[in-house]
């Protein structure tokens, strides 16, 4: 029967914004920690294992997914003889970011999305005549990717807007079928409105002389009736003029596109909403965005995501762990942060109980650009806390708490310092920054060239520092794992 310790060490994961990417699920993070502790165990034969646990209820409204990973000693049965020497809770914050617009309403999320544009616009701006933080390169791979993504959105608006004028067209010209038209008769005078020719007189009739009874009056043509017959009489004519107008869709839909450029934005339009991969990259970007936007904007939603963050370490605190790690991703980062080194006046002692912080791919410097003033003024209430940061330096989104892109191995900026001020020595004192830097890159890029930023590899570095659906493959694991739990000597760089 399988045992477990007494006091597992119990590991926060805080992930990304992409929820949809499965190599940041529970899983995916479990399977790599075991197979890093798997790598770097004594004696050789020791193996690690990842199984699931039952999911666990914590807080108000609170839910985590876990995942134990158990070690099974040289001539043990995994089946029988494994221990319990972790356990991986999943902080789901991500839920708290979204937005009450639907997720299928395209035009809604597209138009929330230029909005949160434009004022990226107005802080790039600033932040390209004063900040510090982010270097020329870093700031021309922002500036790529806003463009790619305001094309995207300007594709979108295009098929949207192409879609829309096909549906005014069509119901704001209606059009007379064609049989009718050629058999319709002229305006006939009061003389021979009494009386009614054969169809074959009509049709070869002057227009002058063609009689027709008199056309019934409409509703919309009598001033005077009363406004509740006018609506009853409007609706009792509804289906026929519905009838009509979808009969007459096609033809008219056609005559609209008899044009080379009308036929050109009718077919992109088309494009933009049908094919899979633009629809899928478009709604993926804006998710991202406006999740990022209004966690730094949205006090309140922030204050969420940093109150679960709490709550999840209060119960995993009441299991008496040997030690608590937090490992984040990216705004999981940020989450982690802020929930660690809460604004002055907030202090949370239950954070003093957390060894470690893992900071994957942090957007500390992205932050401080466009939010001057957001890492100020924080209480150091994790002040035991041990900080290792894994970034890259390609990675536009990852920082190395300095003011470049080079490598460095200590950070030159902190949290409660002015945010925008420039060092050159290592943090002061009474900043809180991570206390070692580790480069990552599979690659081995030290650098972030210009290349990098018109290929938008400053974005795409950042979803690389592990292999995704790929738990076996080498990940920035490497670089941490065995600095927080150190069996053997940890991998040189």
């Amino acid at each position: 029967m399988t045992s477990t310790n007494a006091n597992p060490a119990a590991v926060i994961y805080c992930p990304a914004m992409n929820e949809s990417d499965a190599s940041q699920a529970i899983d995916g993070v479990a399977q790599r920690l075991a197979r890093t502790l798997d790598h770097h165990s004594e004696p050789i034969g020791t193996a690690y294992r990842v199984r699931a646990a039952a999911p666990e209820d914590y807080g108000a409204q609170g839910r985590t997914e876990v995942r134990e990973i158990l070690r099974v000693d040289p001539g043990k049965n995994p089946e029988t003889e494994g221990v319990v020497t972790h356990r991986v809770y999943f902080l789901d914050y991500l839920p708290l970011l979204d937005d009450d617009a639907p997720a299928s309403n395209l035009l809604l999320r597209t138009a929330n999305l230029l909005w949160q544009c434009v004022k990226l616009t107005v802080r790039f701006t600033a932040a390209c005549a004063v900040a510090e933080s982010f270097s020329k390169r870093q700031k021309l791979s922002v500036f790529v990717g806003g463009l790619a993504l305001a094309g995207v959105l300007l594709y979108t608006g295009l098929a949207v807007g192409t879609v829309a004028r096909l549906v005014y067209d069509a119901w704001s010209q209606p059009a007379t079928p064609a049989a009718v038209v050629a058999t319709a008769p002229a305006p006939a005078s009061p003389a021979h409105a009494v009386a009614a020719a054969p169809a074959g007189a009509i049709a070869g009739a002057p227009a002058a002389s063609v009689p027709a009874a008199p056309a019934k009056t409409s509703a919309a043509a009598q001033p005077g009736q009363p406004l509740g017959d006018r609506i009853l009489s409007w609706i009792s004519r509804a289906p026929g003029r519905l009838g009509h107008w979808l009969a007459e869709l096609p033809g008219r839909v056609w005559r609209w596109l008899g044009s080379a450029k009308a036929k050109t934005i009718a077919v992109l339009g088309a494009l933009g909403l049908s094919v899979s991969g633009l629809r899928a990259m478009l709604d993926r970007s804006v998710t991202m965005t406006l999740r990022f936007c209004r966690y730094l904007d949205a006090g309140a939603a922030r204050a969420s995501c940093t109150g679960k963050f709490n709550a999840l370490l209060e119960h995993v605190l009441e299991s008496t762990p040997s030690r608590v790690d937090v490992v984040a991703y990216s705004l999981g980062s940020l989450v982690a942060l802020d929930s660690l080194y809460p604004p002055e006046g907030c202090p949370n002692t239950r954070v003093g109980h957390v060894r470690t912080l893992t900071t994957i791919g942090c957007p500390f410097d992205f932050v401080r650009t466009f939010w001057e003033q957001y890492f100020d003024g924080r209480s150091a209430t994790a002040t035991g806390l041990r900080w290792l940061n894994v970034y890259s330096p390609v990675d536009v989104l990852g920082s190395n708490f300095a003011n470049d892109d080079g490598l460095k191995a200590r950070a030159t900026r902190g949290i409660n310092g002015s945010s925008r001020t420039a060092r050159d020595q290592d943090a002061a004192a009474g900043d809180a920054a991570p206390g070692e830097n580790l480069f990552y890159d599979p690659m081995g890029r030290r650098e972030l060239t210009l290349w990098h930023a018109i290929v938008f590899e400053g974005f795409v570095a950042h979803e690389r520092y592990w292999v995704a659906g790929q738990p076996d493959a080498e990940s920035c694991y490497e670089c941490f794992v065995p600095k927080l739990y150190p069996g053997t000597p940890a991998p040189q760089s």
